[in-house]
């Protein structure tokens, strides 16, 4: 439920800001996961359809920030703003080979939790940072309930 307040707000954010609401490390590694989790190694049964909105969701999101991004860094390092569509596709292209290669290595659900586990401290790390700069909490909440629920799993299923 955090999450998927913490998504929309951040859809709503970059709209308004007319910038990418989510730390861009943050949603290659996102997007990237979804990817390879929904369309490439596939759950069965109800679980799978869970991943459908998330993967709309991170569509919205990698649109905005390729709509606004190159705006953003225009001052800063115009070189990045001019080529950072290919910047995002080629981090994109990494982030899915990554995530390939991690889950043809290991079982699919050992695969996808831990990468999943990965991807968010980093997603939450860089929330944090945006907390004590923009006020971001939902997503600081949301990771901190799925980190509880990672050492659960970890502690009374471990595999």
């Amino acid at each position: 439920l955090l999450w998927t307040a913490a998504y929309i707000l951040y859809v709503k954010q970059a709209r308004e800001d007319r910038s990418y609401g989510m730390p861009l490390l943050a949603l290659i590694l996102n997007i990237s996961w979804e990817f390879v989790y929904t369309f490439v190694y596939r759950r069965n049964g109800v679980g799978r359809f869970f991943h459908f909105p998330w993967v709309f969701i991170d569509g919205i999101l990698v649109m905005e920030t390729i709509k606004y991004g190159p705006d953003i860094w225009q001052k800063s390092s115009p070189v990045v703003a001019g080529n950072f569509r290919a910047i995002v596709l080629l981090s994109f292209v990494i982030g899915v080979t990554t995530q390939w290669t991690f889950a043809s290595q290991f079982s699919r659900s050992n695969a996808s939790f831990w990468s999943a586990y990965v991807c968010q401290n980093v997603g939450n790390l860089l929330s944090v940072c945006s907390r004590l700069i923009l006020n971001r909490w939902c997503r600081f909440l949301g990771s901190l309930a799925a980190n509880l629920r990672y050492l659960y799993r970890v502690k009374a299923w471990p595999q």
